[in-house]
């Protein structure tokens, strides 16, 4: 019962760093999931450095999680509807209002669905590191 505390837990500061991100990135420019991903894992590629996306406080905050189960991660938001993603050929996505409070108040189906998606991974546990948003105190 405890590790599955521990993973559910785990599962949740996950989200709560994916979306604490899409808010600071979101308050600089639009941008989709190839942006959000290079800055969560702390990328340098152009694009993060033309938009100084080094210097938010969630660069590289999950550089230990691969690409793949971090976008894994992302698309199970969308498809359940925490993150929207609207556009064409270059789709934009943002988190749908109450995001945070819907995921920390979930079912525990809902919960156990996104723990699934970080247990697939098959790797060492995920830890997520820890940052105070600008918001924050």
């Amino acid at each position: 019962m405890r590790r599955i505390l521990k993973e559910i837990m785990t599962s949740i500061k996950l989200v709560n760093l994916i979306f604490d991100a899409c808010r600071e990135i979101g308050e600089k420019i639009y941008f989709g999931t190839d942006l959000l991903l290079q800055t969560l894992r702390g990328s340098e590629t152009y694009q993060v450095d033309f938009f100084n996306l080094d210097e938010l406080q969630c660069f590289g905050v999950l550089k230990m999680v691969k690409a793949k189960q971090l976008l894994d991660a992302v698309e199970w938001l969308i498809t359940d509807g925490y993150l929207q993603r609207i556009g064409g050929a270059k789709p934009i996505i943002y988190v749908l209002p109450n995001a945070k409070k819907r995921i920390e108040s979930a079912d525990l189906s809902k919960i156990n669905a996104l723990v699934e998606v970080v247990n697939s991974w098959n790797s060492a546990p995920v830890k997520v590191s820890t940052y105070q948003h600008k918001g924050q105190k």
